[in-house]
């Protein structure tokens, strides 16, 4: 992944859905949990390590 898309996350722009669909699959690999709490925004925990 560039800088730059990297620079574009980080700064809320718009993303092509493949690179959002890998970027979320590196996280949860790496033990990070996307969840929507009762509002509906998305909140991020780490997974408990074994």
């Amino acid at each position: 992944m560039s800088i730059d898309t990297v620079t574009r996350l980080e700064g809320g722009k718009e993303l092509k859905e493949r690179t959002v669909d890998a970027i979320r699959h590196t996280f949860e690999a790496a033990g990070i949990e996307f969840i929507n709490d009762e509002r509906g925004e998305g909140v991020v925990k780490l997974k408990p390590t074994p």
